[in-house]
């Protein structure tokens, strides 16, 4: 499932993270798409997730650990070590969290980015209206 919300929203971050959530929410469309993937692209893919799930789940551990046993001199490092798997993770999060890029949903359609011309050139022709002026 891809969902979009108007790029404008991420300055309501600025105001309140709750406020941006909630208005998102609200404005948010969605789409399900069912896309056949070949064994390499889908072995990419599967590695980029599980890349980001281990830095995020183990970054907060590490800190923990690093803080506790390491001696004062060492601790800091490995505190800037896990803050760095934080970021890490959240990159590739934003990064590699899903095959497809919504770029904007209506009530008819899903308009994407990160298609590769090889996919493309196996799907039929979009009809007439929902071809974008570049």
């Amino acid at each position: 499932m891809s969902s979009w919300h108007p790029p404008w929203l991420y300055f309501l971050i600025f105001v309140g993270v709750l406020i941006y959530a909630i208005v998102a929410l609200i404005l948010r469309k969605s789409i399900t798409l069912h896309l056949p993937l070949c064994t390499r692209h889908f072995e990419k893919y599967r590695a980029l997730k599980f890349a980001y799930a281990v830095l995020l789940l183990g970054c907060v551990p590490e800190m923990i650990l690093a803080g506790t046993l390491l001696s004062e001199d060492y601790a800091p490092y490995g505190i800037v070590a896990g803050v760095s798997a934080l970021v890490a993770g959240m990159v590739c999060l934003i990064m590699f969290n899903g095959i497809l890029r919504a770029k904007r949903v209506d009530e008819s359609y899903g308009y994407f980015t990160n298609a590769s011309a090889d996919f493309l050139s196996h799907l039929p022709a979009p009809p007439r209206e929902a071809m974008l002026a570049r």
